[in-house]
Parts: C-alpha cells; structure tokens; sequence
C-alpha cells in the first residue's frame, strides 16, 4: 500500500532483516505531505514520542494493520497522544531486561515462529494482568511505577494498553468519588472480560510486536491485512520548517531526557505530581510547534477521551475520518 493510503489508527509494524516484527507504531496523520507516527522510543527521545516516519533501513520493511473499528483506534491515538505531552519515558533498563529475558530464552525474536512465541505468551497472562487497564484509566496519564520506582512504556505496551484503557472506559461501570469518575468492575471480573470484544486481548506487559501482528493475522474480524507500506520521498522542506522541526523536537527531547533521569534517580516519585510537571514543561513546547494544531486538539490535552460513546462494532471503512 502507498502512504497516502494511511489512516489515522492504522498500527505500523517495522520489520527487521530477518523478516520479524520488532517495532510499532500508532499512525498520527499527515501534515505538508509528510506522515507522523505514535511509538515509544529509545535513543534518542527515550519517551512516547511524536515522530516523522522514515524510510526503513535496507532490507527492512513495513507492515500495516488497519483496525476494523476506526473510532476506537481515535480514542487510543489520544491517549497516545497524551502521553506525548505528559513526556512519558521509554521502559527502564531494569524493566525491559526482565520483560525481553523470558522471551530471549525461547528464541521468540530470531525464530521463523517468532511471532507465534510471542502471540501465545502474552495472550497466557492476558486475563490475570488484566487489572493493569483499570490502573490506567483511573490514573492517567498513568506510568508504570514498581516499588516506587517509574518503569515507562515499552512500545507495544503503549500501544495495547491504549487500546485496552480506552476500552475499559467505555464499557466498565462508573461512579462519581469526590468529583472524579472512577473505572471499576462490579460483579465478576472474568464475566467482564468476556463481555469485552477487545481488538488486543493481550497483556501489555508481556507481548511484543511480533506477537501482536501474529494476533491481527489471527483476528480478520478486528484488523485488515493491508501489506508492505512504500513510504514516499519526504517532500522539500523549507529551511524555515526545518529549523521549526529541530527546534520542537529538540526542546521535547530534551525535557523528556532530563524527567527521565529524574524518574531513575527519585527514591519516592510522585506520579501525580510528576504528571502535572511534566505537562507544564511540554505543553509549553507542543504550543509553540508548527505541528501542535494538527496533533494536539484541544480533546488531546486531556486526561482522559471524551464522555461520549464509542461504538464497538465495525463500521464501513470508508465513513471514517482519517484523522
């Protein structure tokens, strides 16, 4: 498929040379030609971040999964997209060690079946972990934390959980605490969760991309294989963009660097404190960029997707909006 074919919501899978899936990405809209993806990242930006998408490197390529249900795809796209402005950091060291180590002893990321490894593994914990999407909904912009340590988001993680919280937010009950809605579930947790027709029933914590793709294959009645993406030659940019694009995405790298290392430093952080910190800092940066309009709507600052409701049930592709 061409990159003018893209919709919003669509998940881009990077595949490697070895033809395993070992990155993804939300894809965010077009701006000037040019199309900009949702992922976690590692070096340089170390956080969820707001990136162009380049050409893969030789003998790689990417793979595209449009969702069946494009309005819930949107809603995940925001909550993606609010952790962009609140500089949620990449997983820790610690955390993607202990989570990559299981699988790297089944081989789950250089086998042929590699995407079959994954799929059934996350899918194992899916249930029992479930409990990690009410944490999210209540506390966004949530960040993992263990022992009062910050953990960040893996890449897939980022992305089912996502679509998981926004999910839980629709369907699960809700009541009013101190002015505050609160997701929870009344009655029996498992009944809930078989009551859910959830495009990613997976464990965010322990399934890769590999895994999921191997899931949307399984899963036509959620996700349409749309093959090999080509990604067209960036247009020309004036100088002046350019400086516009190192300026923003400089100054966002950089404040999610430093919160990043405060995070890994802080014996007892404070989650809601930190969130309020970290969005003052971006929001600053974001208001500033020639991209803020397109990207960050006034609903994605937000800490949570609208009150209105979302419809789980697939609609006619082309009666969606693209972004």
């Amino acid at each position: 498929m061409n990159q003018d074919e893209l919709l919003a919501g669509d998940l881009i899978f990077y595949f490697n040379t070895l033809g395993i899936a070992e990155h993804i990405a939300l894809y965010a809209g077009e701006k000037d030609g040019i199309p900009y993806v949702l992922h976690a990242t590692t070096e340089p930006h170390r956080a969820v971040m707001l990136t162009y998408l380049k050409e893969p490197d030789p003998f790689c390529s990417y793979h595209v999964m449009r969702p069946v249900n494009q309005i819930l795809a949107l809603e995940a796209k925001q909550i993606l997209l609010n952790w962009v402005k609140h500089l949620v950091p990449f997983a820790s060291d610690e955390k993607y060690d202990r989570l990559v180590n299981p699988i790297d002893e089944l081989a789950g990321f250089e086998r042929a079946d590699s995407g079959i490894i994954q799929y059934e593994y996350g899918r194992r914990t899916y249930r029992s972990n479930f409990n990690q999407y009410l944490l999210f909904a209540n506390h966004l912009p949530y960040i993992p934390e263990e022992n009062g340590k910050i953990q960040g988001l893996l890449c897939s993680e980022a992305v089912i959980a996502a679509f998981n919280v926004v999910l839980v937010q629709t369907y699960a009950s809700s009541k009013e605490i101190f002015g505050k809605k609160v997701w929870n579930i009344e009655g029996d947790i498992e009944a809930f969760i078989d009551s859910l027709d959830s495009p990613l029933p997976l464990d965010a914590k322990t399934t890769f991309p590999a895994g999921i793709y191997e899931h949307c294959l399984r899963e036509p009645a959620h996700w349409h294989h749309l093959g090999v993406l080509t990604i067209s030659p960036l247009p020309a940019i004036s100088e002046h963009d350019k400086a516009q694009w190192k300026e923003f995405i400089s100054s966002l790298k950089e404040s999610a660097q430093e919160k990043a290392l405060s995070f890994s430093t802080s014996e007892t952080p404070d989650l809601s404190s930190g969130a309020d910190s970290r969005s003052s800092d971006s929001t600053a940066i974001l208001s500033l960029s020639p991209f803020y309009c397109t990207f960050f709507k006034p609903r994605a600052l937000t800490d949570k997707p609208s009150d209105s409701q979302i419809s789980h049930h697939p609609v006619p592709l082309s009666s969606k909006e693209s972004n």
